[in-house]
């Protein structure tokens, strides 16, 4: 994971992923995580 920008390493959203996935699998990503916690994902409609 050394391709990781500082402020990613820092941010507390990912160090709680980070440590959910050793308990769950699924939460390897944030896709995975979003579909899994029915939440945005942050994805625009076009108009």
């Amino acid at each position: 994971m050394s391709n990781l920008a500082a402020n990613t390493k820092s941010n507390v959203f990912y160090k709680a992923r980070c440590a959910a996935v050793k308990c769950n699998d699924s939460l390897s990503s944030r896709e995975s995580a979003a579909d899994i916690m029915s939440i945005d994902r942050g994805e625009t409609v076009p108009d």
